[in-house]
């Protein structure tokens, strides 16, 4: 992947090339609105396994990749992680509620 300025002097931009871009454009692309669709590199990674369920989905050929991508859609977040975030929302609710009452 690359990141960077890029293009004329009159005509700068700021962005991102290269084949994680691809497969995070394509991924969106064969998702719908209210589906998350991941790789299976990054859903067996164990950073994430832990934290969602999801089901296998469909497998997609991408120029430049001579083996088909497998796609999994995330489905939901496993007990364990939902309960983590659920303590952190409520943490930060509190604090907010708490500076608020100080004001």
């Amino acid at each position: 992947m690359l990141a960077g300025n890029m293009g004329s002097s009159s005509r700068m931009e700021y962005t991102v090339v290269g084949d994680t871009v691809n497969l995070a454009s394509r991924l969106c692309s064969i998702s719908n609105a209210s589906e998350i669709v991941i790789s299976r590199e990054m859903y067996m990674a164990n950073d994430i396994r832990w934290r969602v369920l999801a089901g296998e989905y469909q497998s997609i050929r991408l120029r430049g990749i001579s083996q088909p991508v497998s796609t999994y859609r995330v489905e939901q977040l496993t007990t364990d992680y939902q309960e983590i975030l659920d303590e952190q929302f409520n943490t930060i609710v509190q604090e907010e509620l708490e500076e608020a009452c100080e004001a």
